[in-house]
């Protein structure tokens, strides 16, 4: 009985004439081409992930096609807009950009929660709630009243408590690029401490 390691078993391939040991043999014969026939395998066949929004980029990985296809400046996917005019209609890829963006930019002194549009729809019917401390934007007199009705009436689950010194105590007191204080409250010094990051 050969060795284990021992060169004796021949290429399969006629005219090949190269001994392997059984394990390197097999590899051979699949993957080095022989007589002018293509190899049954392709040792390294690198993938290509082409961009699927058609500008012809193409990337060996999947994940810097996608970061190309939300981020690139030739796709222009920044769908989400916002309303006010104070800060040029400052567009986002996705929603919670928008919302980050409303949160912490304050559009004269209005710091609504939640205002998102899509592209192609402008401002239509936005209605703003006034009880204090909500500031969220709807489409139209009537959700505003079922907002109402569900987050601030007499029989909502979840009753509505806005942001006061007893629930949130702790005060941001940075100002913003226009030399205005910030106000931001939070609940911890630890979300206080990332919020002024």
């Amino acid at each position: 009985m050969p060795h284990r390691f021992a060169k004796v078993f021949p290429c399969r391939h006629d005219g090949c004439g190269k001994l392997f040991s059984l394990s390197h043999r097999s590899r051979h014969e699949m993957y080095v081409p022989h007589n002018g026939q293509p190899a049954l395998l392709v040792w390294y066949r690198p993938k290509v992930f082409p961009c699927r929004l058609g500008c012809g980029a193409t990337f060996r990985l999947d994940w810097p096609r996608c970061e190309h296809e939300l981020t690139s400046q030739v796709h222009s996917l920044r769908t989400f807009i916002c309303e006010f005019e104070s800060c040029g209609h400052m567009a986002f890829y996705v929603r919670h950009g928008l919302a980050k963006h409303v949160k912490y930019f304050d559009h004269e002194n209005i710091r609504p929660s939640r205002v998102y549009q899509r592209k192609g729809q402008p401002g239509r019917n936005k209605v703003m709630c006034s009880v204090v401390g909500c500031g969220i934007y709807v489409q139209g007199k009537r959700r505003l009243e079922e907002h109402t009705e569900l987050v601030h009436g007499p029989n909502s689950k979840r009753p509505f408590v806005p942001r006061t010194e007893k629930t949130h105590p702790f005060l941001c007191d940075k100002q913003d690029w226009e030399g205005k204080p910030c106000m931001h409250r939070t609940k911890t010094r630890w979300q206080l401490a990332s919020h002024r990051v």
